[in-house]
Formats: structure tokens, C-alpha cells, sequence
């Protein structure tokens, strides 16, 4: 299974378990790149069969796949 790109984010209330939700993420086969405490986010590559797990460990509020977003070049017409 290809690993994708993640954004999962922590309930407010569970900031304060952002370590052990991280640790809970490994566990599950989450390569976390950065764990950004002040936000409550973690970001990182998992297997795409791993992200409904990943919506549940306790304190997940969500897990968004990353997304590419184009921009067309300068001088471009507007679509």
C-alpha cells in the first residue's frame, strides 16, 4: 500500500495529549514529520488502508489526505 500525505488535527480539550497521540499515530504506522503542539496537528505519511484507524484514536478531531493545488502562471487568463 502507497502512503500518502496526512494533516491530522487534535480536539482542543486533548492538547495537552498531543505526545500520546502522536505515539498512538506511530503505532499505527504513521511517519510523523512534525508535531506542532500550539496548533494541535501532526503531519505526516501513513498507508491509506491506516486512516480510518487513525480517526479513531481518542483526541483525533480529523485526518485530511494533502491536496496539490495549481496556480496557473503569470499572464495566464483567468478560467
Amino acid at each position: 500500500m502507497a502512503k500518502i500525505r496526512v494533516t491530522l488535527c487534535v480536539e482542543h480539550s486533548h492538547l495537552p495529549h498531543l505526545g500520546t497521540i502522536a505515539k498512538a499515530a506511530r503505532k499505527l504506522g504513521m511517519h510523523v514529520e512534525h508535531q506542532l503542539g500550539a496548533l494541535g496537528v501532526l503531519t505526516g505519511l501513513v498507508d491509506e488502508d491506516k486512516l480510518h484507524q487513525l480517526r479513531l484514536v481518542k483526541g483525533v478531531l480529523s485526518v485530511e489526505r494533502e491536496r496539490d493545488v495549481g496556480v496557473p502562471p503569470p499572464g495566464s487568463p483567468v478560467q
